[in-house]
């Protein structure tokens, strides 16, 4: 049976010109590959420019891929229509606060995927975004409130509910609960948890918070500067992590069990997407940097049961 969302070798890149003429090549997305299975939960972890969200808007056609193959159930994307995309394919962005439209109520948001997608009456379509807000803990007395008149937490209830509205069997959730404030997170987290028991969800979880992937995913895809560097199940990258990258990050995250755990940040800078360094990308921040990392960029190759792109590899085997 084929995986429910495959992406193959997806690239992004924008092409931008200088004041004085010069044309560079940005590589947000440089060809990143992955598998997404029925009911499970992908985490994409990576630093803040590592082109996390710029693959949250290729997927859903916000941006245009420059090359790449993205199949559904088997099927190459460009075989659907835009209502079958947007009935298998949804997302719920980081900021409840801009996503939604402050001028109007809160089920008008939620059904709005309704008004534009289907036939249905007025009448009908409040009925359904009824139904789907009380799934995410927003009753009736709810219906007709603007929504300056909630909060964060419940602001991201209707965008998540209006993600919900058109039934997908995928979720793109981009930094979902960074926007709020902690005591909220959990109860988020847990929804999300039993919406996705409930609806028989898969999600592809965007978040830079360790933590959070922990608790969510089944399995984990590490990004560093529009690539993939390590991708494994959840054991093997907490537990037993391969990449330098990805141990430097687990290194610099804060442990609450306390002991004798030093929190060390990762060392130099993310390098900017305008001119990245030759060879690997993470050669300058690396505390097991070779000669061969400074001149030849790693593939994506298989390492004790998952994938990794470093040329320790060679080393091991």
């Amino acid at each position: 049976m084929p995986p429910l969302l495959e992406v193959r070798d997806l690239k992004k890149y924008y092409v931008q010109k200088s004041s004085f003429g010069k044309i560079t090549t940005v590589k947000a997305l440089n060809g990143v590959s992955f598998l997404l299975r029925e009911k499970k939960i992908l985490g994409i972890i990576g630093e803040s420019g590592c082109g996390k969200s710029t693959l949250a808007k290729t997927l859903m056609g916000i941006e245009k891929k420059t090359s790449g193959e993205i199949k559904i159930s088997g099927r190459d994307r460009s075989l659907f229509s835009h209502l079958d995309f947007r009935k298998f394919l949804q997302i719920v962005f980081q900021d409840p606060y801009s996503s939604i439209n402050p001028r109007k109520k809160a089920w008008q948001i939620v059904a709005e995927p309704l008004f534009i997608n289907t036939s249905l009456t007025p009448k009908q379509c409040r009925e359904r975004a009824q139904v789907v807000m009380k799934k995410v803990g927003l009753g009736p007395p709810t219906l007709d409130r603007f929504p300056h008149m909630y909060s964060g937490g419940q602001r991201q209830r209707i965008g998540l509910a209006r993600a919900l509205i058109l039934r997908p069997k995928v979720l793109i959730l981009d930094e979902p609960v960074s926007a709020l404030d902690v005591s909220i997170q959990a109860q988020v987290l847990n929804l999300l948890l039993e919406i996705q028991e409930e609806f028989d969800l898969s999600y592809l979880f965007i978040t830079h918070d360790l933590s959070v992937t922990k608790h969510m995913a089944d399995d984990i895809m590490v990004m560093y500067l529009g690539k993939v560097v390590e991708y494994g199940s959840r054991d093997q990258i907490f537990n037993n992590p391969k990449h330098p990258y990805t141990q430097a990050l687990l290194e610099a995250t804060p442990k609450l069990s306390g002991g004798d755990h030093i929190v060390k940040s990762i060392e130099g800078e993310l390098p900017s997407p305008l001119n990245p360094p030759p060879g690997c990308a993470f050669h300058k921040r690396c505390s097991f940097v070779m000669e061969k990392c400074k001149l030849e960029s790693p593939h994506l190759a298989q390492w004790e049961g998952r994938e990794c792109a470093c040329f320790l590899n060679e080393l091991s085997v």
